[in-house]
């Protein structure tokens, strides 16, 4: 019995030995749990696709002016991303901004540009990228200037040439004489200019003298209160008395004819006088009326009006208002006339083109009491789809009538055609002569004697500015003009003009020296106006 109580407080002293706790007598420690996984790391980003460059133009090769494009708007991004493009010159002759556009975005999807003048065929090469704000695409794209090579050849331009800076807006050039204050000669133009103060553009006249040193002085304006980019044409003519010259500017949708008279001021011109009727589009000034001491008639071409002639008051009254005119006499009540030229011969004589039809009225001062006799209407038998671009007239003392119509089908590579109207030297009925181009859209026409200008009566040859095509076609008359001598004219040659010439009229040389041209070419870093001397 002694030795059982012994055992069991044995047992009970190895009991509380395995307990646990810091007195010995508490649980054993429990097992801390596992950490948790780590989080799983996001899948990587889809590797950015570049943009797919698709580059399309409308052509590989072009000639000099024309105007191409290069556009990059059908490339992709197979992300769908937006994307931005850059287009860039990287070689051959600098392009140029197409015809009404001041320069080029660059930074567009597409640009649209004029081919630049070369002596030679050109590459023109590009880098177009595309981007999607991550990854840019770049492929190379190239096409040939080329250049236009007409022939036969001959010769219309001098070496020396005369160059106005910053007049390559203007239009409707003329230089010659004024009777103006500061000098008797001057150059004359339209331009679009910026109205001081009133953040709109307006039609002005633009002046500049001769100088005595033979230079030209700043551009003085006179700007009318008329809206910029309005249709308009304009001439110099005598309309007032004491031969000063006038100008005449007709607004074809104002309704509206300005006649300006200079004032010895700034501005060098002020509105004298205006003539209100419908669509005037051409206008011109002859001494129209039989009459002895005749000044300039105004005649006034309308876009489905008619041609009238309006009588200078001056011619009845030394006390006559200059610039003021009797009420209209229609030659024509309807139809289109906005090409209207006149001549002094004498006699006098209205010559145009109705444009609706397609016919060429003239009509000749007979003297009192009749004042006009109109001859009868002539079919120009134009071709489908062909418009009248220019025209001149001429006539002399030998009662010559020469008539030079220009027409187009309005490609560069088109049918251009030169109609000729003329007589014998001893009158008679009209002849008709046609002479056909394919290349250069023609932009003006006059009649000149090219070897002989100051000729009274001298040969009619006709010169045909391109606009796009570095030449003018030359068409001579053949023969020594004379009574009795049967007129006939040569085949087409072609003379190198700049390219881009939209205006070019014969003139004298600003230092006297003989004659020359004054014209507008319209394009290039040196486009303006330009005045050259004969190569003749």
């Amino acid at each position: 019995m002694k030795q059982w109580v012994i055992a069991g407080a044995v047992l009970a002293v190895g009991l509380s030995a395995c307990g646990g706790g810091g007195s010995g007598s508490g649980s054993p420690p429990a097992s801390s749990p596992p950490p948790p996984p780590p989080p799983l790391s996001p899948p990587p980003p889809p590797a950015n696709s570049a943009p797919s460059v698709t580059i399309t133009s409308n052509a590989g090769g072009t000639d000099e002016g024309q105007v191409a494009w290069i556009d990059a708007t059908a490339s992709t991004d197979a992300d769908g991303d937006t994307l931005t493009f850059e287009i860039r010159q990287t070689g051959g002759p600098a392009i140029l901004p197409a015809p009404g556009e001041a320069d080029i975005d660059f930074m567009a999807s597409r640009i649209a540009f004029s081919v630049p003048e070369v002596t030679a065929d050109s590459d023109l090469e590009f880098q177009v990228s595309v981007s999607d704000g991550t990854d840019t695409s770049t492929e190379s794209f190239s096409l040939t200037a080329r250049t236009i090579v007409l022939s036969p050849e001959t010769t219309l331009f001098g070496d020396t040439i005369i160059r106005i800076p910053d007049s390559g807006s203007e239009e409707q050039v003329a230089f010659g004489y004024t009777n103006g204050f500061a000098s008797a000669y001057a150059i004359r133009s339209l331009a679009d200019v910026d109205e001081p103060g009133t953040g709109r553009k307006v039609l002005s006249l633009i002046n500049r003298h001769l100088l005595s040193d033979g230079s030209f002085g700043v551009a003085e304006r006179t700007d009318l209160d008329m809206p910029a980019d309005l249709k308009r044409s304009r001439t110099s003519a005598v309309v007032t008395r004491g031969y000063l010259f006038s100008e005449l500017i007709a607004v074809e949708e104002s309704d509206k004819v300005f006649i300006l008279t200079q004032t010895g001021n700034t501005p060098p011109y002020s509105e004298f006088n205006s003539v209100t009727v419908d669509a005037p589009c051409a206008v011109n000034a002859q001494a129209i009326e039989p009459v002895d001491n005749g000044l300039g008639d105004l005649i006034i071409g309308q876009r489905g009006g008619g041609i009238s002639v309006y009588y200078n008051l001056g011619n009845h009254s030394p006390y006559s208002k200059p610039g003021k005119f009797d009420l209209p006499i229609p030659l024509s009540g309807s139809g289109d006339f906005c090409h209207i030229d006149s001549f002094y011969s004498p006699p006098s004589g209205v010559t145009a083109i109705d444009s609706a039809d397609g016919t060429l009225h003239r009509w000749i001062q007979t003297g009192p009491p009749l004042g006009i006799l109109e001859s009868p209407a002539i079919n120009l038998e134009l071709l489908p789809d062909e418009t009248i671009i220019a025209y001149a007239a001429n006539g002399d003392s030998l009662g010559r009538q020469v008539h030079a119509i220009v027409t187009t089908s309005g490609e560069h590579d088109g049918t251009h055609r030169l109609i000729l109207l003329y007589t014998d030297y001893d009158g008679g009925a009209l002849k008709r002569t046609v002479r056909t181009w394919t290349k250069g859209i023609p932009s003006d026409v006059f009649i000149f004697d090219l070897d002989d200008p100051s000729a009274s009566n001298g040969a009619k040859d006709v010169v045909v500015a391109l606009k796009t095509a570095p030449y003018a076609v030359i068409v001579e008359e053949l023969g020594t003009p004379g009574i009795g001598t049967t007129a006939t004219y040569d085949e087409i040659k072609y003379a190198p003009v700049p390219l881009g010439t939209a205006e070019l009229v014969p003139t004298y040389m600003p230092d006297f020296s003989g004659y020359g041209f004054v014209g507008l070419d319209v394009l290039g870093e040196d486009a303006g106006i330009f005045i050259v001397n004969t190569g003749r």
